[in-house]
């Protein structure tokens, strides 16, 4: 054998390992601590190579590329949106007591009730959408009482119809009165209730009584017993004037002249019966007067003097409005 030749041992690292391949370790996962507390980020070496997700390194590439480009449209479209003059435009909300301002398109803060109509509505949207009473909104309405009485529905917004009804914001403010004196309460108009069950079944309250009665004349005083003639205080069609005040007319004009006859200046009687509830006029025995001197006659009556009850017209008529059944 040469000198300087070599030979290996075949004995010499049977039990050794190269050092420049790393020892494998099978991976079995986080521990529990590891899944509790995880070791932070900065703990690892970020530098090493990871596997790209896909087999192919040109479609990962293309993909990539495809997002930054994107990515790059979006913030330039973006830009350009918000760079437009439309878009420079702020707007601005202040809160005033006023309900117009110059440059402003005014609308309430919260929605408002009115009759019913549930709505936000600004002054010039109230404006158009409020119509004038016509036969289209004008309704008739049965109410608790009985009674039909006619409500305005002055607006209609979504669901909600404002309505407006007198007759209900009437009854709604009214104090029910049961006494004596239920005809008059200071501060209030006083009406009788339905149903109406005075004398003169009319629904007038006592102001309105006196407004409406009709003096004596050819159309209001009517011969209904031969040469009787009564008295309507509002119209024909209605009650007379009752005897009720017969009395106190005995106390003016019965002079004992004719006996327990009551007679008038105008030289004819005042009429009164049993079982007949109205007061007459009549002429002297034997004559005859036309309705136009029967008229005289009453006014004759109506214009005698008071009494400490009151006077024989206004007062005495109206009298009967003071009470309702």
């Amino acid at each position: 054998m040469a000198a300087g030749e070599a030979h290996a041992d075949p004995e010499i690292g049977k039990h050794t390992r190269s050092q420049d391949v790393p020892e494998s370790k099978k991976d079995i996962g986080p521990s529990l601590v590891e899944t509790a507390i995880p070791i932070p980020d900065f703990f690892y070496d970020i530098r090493s190579s990871l596997p790209l997700v896909g087999s192919s390194h040109g479609v990962v590439r293309s993909l990539t590329n495809l997002l930054y480009l994107i990515t790059i449209g979006i913030f330039v479209g973006t830009f350009a949106y918000y760079s437009l003059p439309a878009q420079l435009l702020s707007e601005e909300s202040i809160v005033t007591s006023e309900w117009q301002k110059e440059g402003y398109v005014c609308k309430p803060l919260q929605k408002v009730a009115i009759e019913g109509l549930t709505t936000d509505w600004a002054y010039d949207e109230c404006s158009a959408g409020v119509s004038s009473p016509n036969t289209d909104n004008v309704i008739s309405v049965v109410k608790s009482d009985g009674t039909t009485q006619f409500d305005y529905r002055f607006a209609t917004h979504g669901d909600s119809s404002g309505v407006v009804s007198f007759y209900d914001d009437r009854v709604a403010s009214s104090v029910l009165q049961q006494n004596s004196d239920a005809w008059s309460r200071v501060g209030f108009s006083c009406f009788p209730e339905p149903p109406y069950d005075n004398t003169f079944d009319l629904p007038y309250n006592y102001s309105e009584c006196i407004q409406n009665i009709m003096p004596p004349s050819v159309d209001t005083v009517v011969s209904v017993i031969g040469q009787v003639f009564f008295y309507y205080p509002f119209g024909s069609s209605g009650t007379c004037f009752l005897n009720d005040c017969y009395s106190r007319l005995t106390s003016v004009y019965v002079t004992g002249e004719f006996g327990d006859q009551a007679i008038l200046p105008s030289r004819n009687f005042i009429w009164s019966s049993l079982g007949e509830d109205c007061l007459g006029v009549m002429p002297f025995f034997g004559n005859e007067i036309t309705p136009s001197e029967a008229a005289r006659s009453w006014d004759e009556i109506i214009s005698t003097p008071a009494d400490a009850q009151g006077n024989f017209y206004d007062e005495y008529i109206c009298g009967f409005f003071k009470y309702n059944g």
